[in-house]
């Protein structure tokens, strides 16, 4: 019942390692757009003579925000920071709006 060296058979087991998802190390130019027209629209919406830009920016700049979050392997930093300013920008735009501005 013993085995011989030729009866034995050595089986090997592979690994193949994943891929490794790497990073694009360009800037997210739409990410980078997407912050400035959500920040500058959160600025503009502070004013009253200049609140219909600032409200036309902010949600310009949410849409940009998340459609430069969805880019494959790009850097999501930006975007992110985008997506912050924009809520931020609409919040703060709305309490101006309901308490009144600064002129």
């Amino acid at each position: 019942m013993m085995q011989t060296k030729d009866e034995i058979q050595m089986t090997t087991i592979t690994y193949e390692r994943p891929a490794l998802i790497t990073v694009d190390r360009r800037p997210n130019i739409l990410g980078i757009i997407a912050l400035m027209m959500s920040s500058v629209g959160g600025l503009l919406a502070l004013l009253q003579s200049a609140a219909t830009p600032g409200w036309l920016l902010i949600p310009g700049g949410f849409g940009l925000a998340l459609l430069a979050l969805n880019l494959r392997r790009r850097d999501t930093n930006v975007p992110s920071m985008a997506v912050i300013a924009s809520v931020a920008g609409a919040l703060v735009a709305l309490v101006n709006l309901a308490f009144g501005g600064a002129a």
